[in-house]
């Protein structure tokens, strides 16, 4: 999610782009750009430098229930085939670890989502445009 800090009040706003790199987004709105705050109203000429990428919690929220569903549906279907006869089972046998492991693979992919999030905010925000070319 791209946000900008207005000028005036300091709050962050999002900035709607679904740009990867600020150069995009000077080829479609120039390098000097005026921008409305929504919290205080103020219009002001913003530079494609301010625009920093953050989380989007909303999705991060999303990828974890997501991950938490599907690991609570893994142990219930394996629960209910049978598989699963208490969860003592499920530390001490050679197939109740696997199923362990099988179980914990929607939380690894929750933090392969988050940790590719991460890596997209920083290289959006670790590359600059110059302000004088």
């Amino acid at each position: 999610m791209l946000k900008i800090k207005c000028q005036n009040c300091k709050e962050y706003f999002k900035y709607p782009s679904d740009a990867l790199t600020r150069a995009e987004i000077e080829n479609k709105v120039g390098r000097y750009f005026r921008y409305q705050c929504p919290h205080c109203l103020s219009n002001k000429e913003y530079h494609v430098n301010d625009i920093r990428a953050h989380d989007n919690q909303k999705l991060l929220l999303l990828y974890f229930l997501f991950a938490l569903f599907a690991n609570i549906g893994t142990l219930i279907y394996f629960w209910s085939i049978g598989l699963i006869p208490n969860i003592g089972f499920l530390f001490m046998t050679t197939i109740g670890v696997r199923i362990l492991i099988v179980s914990i693979v929607p939380f690894v992919v929750f933090l392969l989502l988050k940790k590719q999030m991460e890596k997209k905010n920083a290289f959006f925000n670790k590359h600059r445009v110059s302000k004088t070319r």
